[in-house]
């Protein structure tokens, strides 16, 4: 009986031993937060000991510990670019783009351009050919004194943005109003050419109020060449004028004057029988004169050229067919002839006189630049004109 109740009471504690052995604890109860966490570990050695949580954790370099405080007492560290050379300075382990490398490693002036995968070059803007008549120059082109600047000139003219319609008379400049037989509105651009005094023409900005000069045009240096398109208007609509003064404008003072130059030029009746022309517009004559056979009739601005009633006449006086011989020379044997009153023919075909010509002509010799070969036909025809 004793053996018995002995045995059932060792099976028991190695039963509650082997259940002790398998129990697993949970690190969130072991490892708490502003406590001290201990728990049980074994040494390798099958012993079993508490240990405190603290002691299980080391430190790197720049990190301490301190029971459940980690700090980090490594200063920030510095990375730095070195043309050319990549990166410089410690840092930890990391990749840099090839773009971020080939462009540390640019030197000299001038925007950076991509050539290719990580390699960069300087560019610098530049002025290419320009048949349009336009000419620009360039201030800091590579950009190292600021930003860079671009100055266009137009050459003779300096154009300005388009005016919508362009004055016929004298005009108060101010409020909106008709102009030409168009209605201006607030913010357009007029051009102002027939003030009774001159100094005050120019290009405006209309407003309701009083007009002010436009921005393009409102400053001495900005009236030498100026030019302008007009859109609209009855007797404007689609010109161009141009200010004709010569020298420095000072705004308000030099008196302006703007000159039409797409205007159709018109002429005069004309006098006397050869009808010079005088035109209206910049200056000078044009001479019509009735030659032989031409008569010159007027009425009003029109002038009708028509055939005389001496209308002259061609007469063929002689010919004469004569046919190569493989040589360079015809004889002419019925008349001679000459470069004011002769044509020549090769097989149709006209030549032309004088030295370096097709043919030349030395009393009744015709020399020809060319052989004329047997059988070719030489037409020599005499002609006079009455």
């Amino acid at each position: 009986m004793k053996i018995k109740h002995f045995l059932a009471v060792a099976m028991l504690f190695l039963a509650s031993f082997a259940f002790a052995q398998t129990t697993k604890i949970n690190p969130a109860t072991m490892l708490k937060p502003g406590g001290n966490s201990t728990f049980l570990l074994t040494d390798g050695s099958g012993n079993v000991l508490f240990a405190n949580a603290a002691t299980l954790l080391t430190g790197g370099t720049g990190i301490s510990i301190s029971g459940n405080t980690v700090t980090n007492s490594a200063p920030d560290q510095t990375v730095s670019f070195a043309g050319g050379g990549g990166i410089t300075g410690t840092y930890p382990s990391f990749t840099v783009d090839a773009e971020l490398v080939g462009l540390a490693g640019l030197s000299g002036t001038g925007f950076p351009a991509m050539t290719g995968a990580g390699a960069f070059t300087n560019r610098s803007l530049a002025i290419g050919t320009d048949a349009s008549g336009l000419t620009g120059t360039w201030t800091n082109p590579a950009g190292t004194a600021g930003n860079p600047t671009l100055a266009i000139e137009t050459g003779a003219l300096a154009w300005k943005r388009a005016v919508r319609v362009a004055t016929t008379a004298n005009i108060t400049l101010s409020a909106n109003q008709t102009i030409d037989g168009v209605a201006t509105s607030t913010g357009d651009r007029v051009l102002v050419k027939n003030q009774t005094t001159a100094s005050a023409n120019g290009i405006y900005i209309t407003a309701s109020g009083a007009w002010t000069r436009a921005g393009d045009a409102d400053a001495a240096s900005e009236f030498d060449g100026q030019a302008v398109f007009v859109r609209e208007g009855t007797a404007n609509g689609d010109a161009v004028f141009a200010l004709t003064n010569d020298g420095a404008v000072t705004v308000g003072t030099t008196s302006l004057v703007y000159e039409r130059l797409d205007q159709t030029l018109t002429a005069g009746d004309g006098t006397g029988d050869d009808r010079t022309i005088t035109l209206s517009r910049g200056g000078g004559t044009v001479t019509l004169a009735e030659g032989s056979g031409i008569a010159l009739t007027r009425s009003g601005q029109t002038i009708t050229i028509a055939s005389s009633a001496s209308a002259p006449t061609v007469t063929i006086q002689r010919y004469e067919e004569v046919l190569g011989s493989n040589g360079t020379t015809v004889t002419v044997s019925g008349f001679t002839p000459l470069t004011t009153d002769t044509m020549v023919f090769v097989d149709g075909v006209h030549m032309d006189w004088g030295a370096g010509e097709d043919i030349t002509v030395s009393g009744s010799v015709i020399t020809f630049s060319q052989t004329i070969l047997a059988g070719q036909k030489v037409l020599v025809k005499k002609i006079t004109v009455n």
